[in-house]
């Protein structure tokens, strides 16, 4: 016997397995679906497979989709609204980037990686170092790019920054005449 297997490519159902006899018709099944995108058809090798094609050895298909990149980049801007689309938002602690979207990947990469690293880890800068701004870019396709900006805020000013800027100002303080005439 023969043996025809379905790659649904993140669609779902993922058709079961049909085995068939040498010659057999293999039996179209319902198309699977996707977030965001539209099923093209099951190609085999690159082309169009037709089911009035006889099987006579194994063969896998596999699922083509067409992706709608607009409903793709509003669904990762609208689950990161109270986030990065937020401008009152300032992390403070680490935040989860999504490795897919729609099941595509999406490839992170910030402007300050000390600061909001590319997998979402957040360091504070120093009181001395001041507030960041970051732009993260989330890329989906080399044409299907966001990014987004936003600031992590610098710490609060330890004791220890507050007495050397004190000492700073101290130290600095002009010298003057007694005040005597000679």
């Amino acid at each position: 016997g023969v043996k025809v297997t379905f790659d649904a490519d993140g669609g779902t159902p993922a058709p079961a397995e049909q085995a068939l006899n040498r010659g057999d018709l293999a039996v179209k099944p319902a198309d699977p679906t996707r977030p965001n995108a539209t099923f093209l058809g099951w190609f085999y090798e690159g082309e169009r497979f037709e089911f009035t094609t006889p099987i006579n050895q194994s063969i896998k298909l596999q699922a083509r989709w067409e992706f709608d990149y607009a409903a793709i980049m509003a669904a990762l801007v609208a689950h990161y609204a109270d986030t990065f689309e937020n401008l009152d938002w300032n992390p403070t602690e680490d935040v989860e980037l999504l490795a897919e979207i729609s099941g595509l990947p999406i490839t992170w990469s910030s402007s300050e990686p000390e600061y909001f690293s590319n997998d979402g880890k957040v360091t504070q800068p120093p009181y001395s170092v001041g507030d960041k701004t970051i732009m993260l870019r989330a890329s989906i396709t080399p044409e299907h790019i966001k990014e987004f900006y936003f600031i992590v805020k610098a710490l609060e000013q330890t004791t220890e920054e507050l007495l050397d800027e004190i000492l700073r100002v101290v130290t600095i303080v002009p010298s003057t005449p007694s005040g005597y005439q000679e």
